[in-house]
């Protein structure tokens, strides 16, 4: 009946039928369609006076990059008090959020799957002709990739511009007179360009 009301409609998958897109709820399950993790910031959806177990801006950045490395959405709840007023815990760790976001949203919005491994130093996202390595776990002067399919052209921190040092063999690639220290406390990101399309490596098995 709805579609036939609105036949552009869009519709989730709430009712129990698969419909448009998918919502998974407190936990983030990629799904080969559109989707989108519902998540709260701490361990309700509405205000709860003495619900105190706020995720800590880490967490919340963590779930948002998971999500677009993955091709999804996040759906962060915010649930404000009978005045309308959001609470003082979330307005502080949104700012922060805000704050990175403007400096790193080029490696969020519009992003999707990479074709790439890094192993465990950082998550990597693509946008358009560019990567993105999303790192919470700063690998020190040298970091490296793997399972790339393009010629690195350049790579850079995308915070400060900062150009870095790259070496490829094949689909492995190192990058080097990375700061020793993480430029971010909570997540730093090296923009890479490559040369085409990013793509995965063309692998024989002989």
């Amino acid at each position: 009946m709805v579609r036939s009301l609105q036949p552009n409609i869009v519709i989730n998958d709430r009712s129990g039928l698969p419909e448009d897109f998918g919502t998974p709820e407190q936990h983030i399950a990629p799904q080969d369609r559109p989707w989108e993790a519902c998540m709260t910031m701490n361990d309700t959806w509405g205000y709860t006076a003495g619900d105190k177990n706020y995720k800590s801006v880490r967490q919340i950045l963590g779930m948002l990059i998971q999500c677009a490395s993955q091709g999804g959405n996040l759906l962060l709840n915010v649930g404000p008090d009978a005045e309308g007023r959001i609470p003082e815990p979330a307005v502080e760790r949104l700012r922060v959020v805000g704050e990175w976001m403007r400096t790193n949203g080029k490696a969020i919005y519009g992003a999707t799957r990479a074709p790439l491994v890094t192993h465990s130093f950082a998550t990597p996202t693509r946008v358009g002709d560019r990567l993105y390595l999303l790192s919470a776990h700063w690998p020190g002067s040298t970091a490296s990739f793997g399972w790339c399919g393009n010629r690195v052209l350049s790579a850079k921190l995308l915070a400060t511009g900062e150009r870095l040092i790259v070496e490829q063999k094949g689909d492995r690639v190192w990058l080097r007179g990375l700061p020793q220290y993480a430029p971010d406390v909570n997540v730093s990101v090296i923009e890479i360009t490559v040369e085409g399309e990013p793509k995965w490596p063309e692998v024989r098995f002989t």
